[in-house]
């Protein structure tokens, strides 16, 4: 094959197909290095006919250093959660001041936040975690953050915008929170409504289903970091914020103490789904991190125990996360004690130590991988939100970067980032857009209902290979290898939803690969 740049100077590559195929895609691939085109400008790539069933092809592509190109992207990437806001569509969900507490006849008004996805539910852990990884990038980085969002709902001015936007989903939280201490689990209306249902349209009865452990750890946790970050913003009133949240973030942690043994949610009542259920089995890493987050806080030396639990998760495969999301939050305990400022300079340099040993053997496989991945599931597997997998593990090696000084890390980030431009076996840019390569049809009831247009930014869930949920879309291709099992249609919630896990570690990943 032929590569030329604008204006004459031509290299000449040699294929050679690979008698076998790459077990993730199912196809084989020949990789064509590029490393060495340092020159920016506009190239074209000629491929010859090579036998009866091939045709001369070409290709053209521009080449621009890195970060520059992923600056919009990340502009889009924050602004796209005004689309998840209830505020951005008039009247809507007005029933959410009234909620049903489950099994009872009172009322709470848990307006306002984030939808979690292409519903219209709102869930208590994956609210908490989508808000902290945007803390977390900020305590580590702030610089990192964009200095303005667009479209936000709301702003105040003189608050940093990251700020302002998480402000959003943290007062719903707070509206979550028993007087007890303890956290409601989720709020959703018992059934599902229609896909083409606009958020003004669905006035279901929402129903606040009862607490659970995990719901309240995830809350203590990202309260005080959020405390942590509200502390920093030089308005004063942000500084009485972050105290309210520090008390809401004690109260949790108190009940967790009194109540030590895991309390969780089932997946469905009286055969009614309530939503996603969300649950989760073990607790034992959401306790930790809330107890480690609270330790940002203290002025005394972090315990021996709880240390010890961060050393041996430092040792482990992937800190101990199957797959960095919702469920799986050692690294975030981690990542939370390593951004405290006051915690033992000694302690924090031996835990990085032990996590680049981890990366390594992964940076390793990811240099064989022609799509740049380190992992998107357990084993060769593509996760539920592969693409919030993908982006999850990108912000944490660009969270390492920026901790240790080490380039490497960056440039398996930066690696990484092919594959949501492209790289992939569908061609596509994994995020919503008008062109014919990005996202047409996600699975997003305000858009599918025409409530927005054009919802730019919001990545899709992506590949999914480990299961469908009834996902008759993806049914016909969940037997093709694992980065196969995607589509670009709306009624694939299994690959094709939006959602505010995902979206929240997009716009993390991208703000850090562009602080250069």
């Amino acid at each position: 094959v032929t590569l030329r740049r604008a204006g004459g100077e031509e290299s000449q590559h040699a294929l050679q197909v690979p008698g076998s195929a790459f077990p993730g895609s199912g196809r084989r691939l020949q990789t064509i290095p590029f490393n060495d085109r340092e020159q920016e400008g506009f190239y074209t790539l000629i491929v010859p006919p090579t036998g009866p069933r091939t045709r001369h092809t070409t290709a053209v592509f521009q080449l621009d250093p890195p970060p520059h190109p992923y600056l919009e992207q990340r502009d889009l990437a924050w602004g796209a959660f005004h689309w998840f806001n209830s505020a951005a569509y008039p009247n809507a969900h007005q029933q959410d001041t009234k909620a049903q507490l489950f099994e009872s006849d009172q009322t709470r008004d848990v307006s306002g936040g984030w939808y979690d996805a292409g519903d219209y539910g709102r869930y208590s852990v994956n609210g908490a975690w989508s808000v902290a990884l945007p803390l977390m990038t900020w305590l580590i980085q702030p610089d990192a953050l964009p200095g303005e969002i667009a479209p936000i709902h709301a702003p105040t001015e003189g608050r940093p915008a990251v700020l302002d936007l998480a402000k959003q989903e943290l007062d719903f939280l707070i509206k979550m929170q028993r007087e007890d201490g303890a956290v409601y689990h989720k709020v959703a209306s018992a059934e599902w409504p229609g896909l083409d249902e606009t958020p003004q349209a669905d006035d279901r009865v929402k129903t606040i289903m009862p607490i659970s452990s995990t719901a309240t750890a995830d809350f203590s946790a990202v309260m005080y970091l959020a405390a942590r970050a509200f502390g920093q913003s030089p308005l004063p009133a942000d500084r009485a914020l972050a105290e309210h949240y520090r008390r809401a973030a004690d109260r949790a942690y108190r009940f967790l103490q009194a109540y030590p043994d895991l309390i969780m949610i089932e997946d469905r009542y009286d055969n009614l789904e309530y939503g996603g259920p969300y649950t989760d089995p073990d607790d034992t890493d959401e306790r930790l991190w809330t107890a480690i987050a609270r330790h940002g806080f203290s002025n005394e030396p972090l315990s021996d125990d709880l240390y010890r639990q961060l050393w041996d998760l430092s040792g482990t495969e992937r800190m101990g996360d199957a797959v960095p999301d919702w469920r799986h939050v050692n690294f975030l305990a981690l990542f939370s004690y390593l951004s405290i400022p006051q915690a033992d300079p000694l302690r924090k340099d031996a835990l990085l130590t032990r996590i680049e040993r981890g990366f390594a053997p992964l940076r390793e496989a990811q240099l064989q991988n022609p799509y740049g991945l380190m992992y998107a599931g357990e084993g060769e597997e593509f996760d539920w939100g592969s693409n919030g997998v993908i982006a999850t593990v990108g912000t944490q090696l660009l969270w390492l970067h920026h901790l240790t000084g080490n380039e490497e890390w960056y440039r398996a980030a930066y690696d990484m980032s092919h594959w949501f431009f492209g790289l992939n076996p569908h061609g596509k840019t994994w995020t919503v857009g008008a062109r014919s390569y990005q996202i047409n049809h996600p699975h997003f009831r305000p858009m599918v209902s025409g409530a927005v247009d054009n919802p730019e930014g919001l990545l899709a869930g992506g590949p999914n290979s480990v299961g469908l949920k009834g996902d008759m879309a993806a049914q016909p291709l969940f037997s093709l290898a694992p980065m196969r099992v995607y589509v670009d249609d709306q009624e694939s919630w299994a690959t094709n939803e939006v959602a505010i896990n995902w979206q929240a570690a997009w716009a993390s990943y991208l703000s850090m690969l562009t602080a250069r």
